[in-house]
């Protein structure tokens, strides 16, 4: 088996991924930001790192406070405008996109999901041969229902 040598410009392209579908119908790009590194870097405000760990928290936690409904407002806001790379938008502009490609956006930034709304893997897994083996898939969506 061969493998093709991949360029540094190439790696970097790659961390761009095109053509997710979200919930509403609207495809995008997305690039998943690299938290810790911008914990460490100060591109990730203090205050927010603070409201990350609160929401985290929140969830564990049954008794949620409005606050604490604040605080990860801001997070996600944040996460989504860092994630979303075209349409580019602002933390303001947030407030205007589906609550469920919010959702999802986050979802993706904080890793927790690799699958887009049509059931495609963001980084273009589900077409790689040795992927829809391993997930005993063999053709479109009606794999998936079964």
């Amino acid at each position: 088996m061969s493998a093709t040598k991949t360029t540094k410009a190439s790696w970097k392209k790659a961390a761009v991924h095109e053509g997710i579908t979200l919930p509403s119908g609207t495809v995008v790009s997305i690039k998943l930001p690299n938290l810790p590194l911008m914990i460490k870097t100060g591109q990730l405000p203090n205050t927010l790192v603070e409201d990350a760990l609160a929401a985290q928290s929140a969830a564990a936690d049954a008794s949620v406070t409005r606050e604490m409904i604040e605080q990860q407002w801001e997070y996600y806001s944040f996460l989504v405008s860092k994630t979303v790379v075209e349409p580019a938008i602002t933390q303001e502009e947030v407030a205007e996109i589906p609550a469920e490609d919010i959702e999802m956006i986050v979802e993706f930034a904080t890793r927790q999901r690799d699958i887009d709304a049509v059931y495609a893997h963001i980084a273009g897994l589900d077409k790689l041969d040795s992927f829809r083996k391993f997930r005993s898939l063999s053709g479109g969506f009606e794999d998936l229902e079964n």
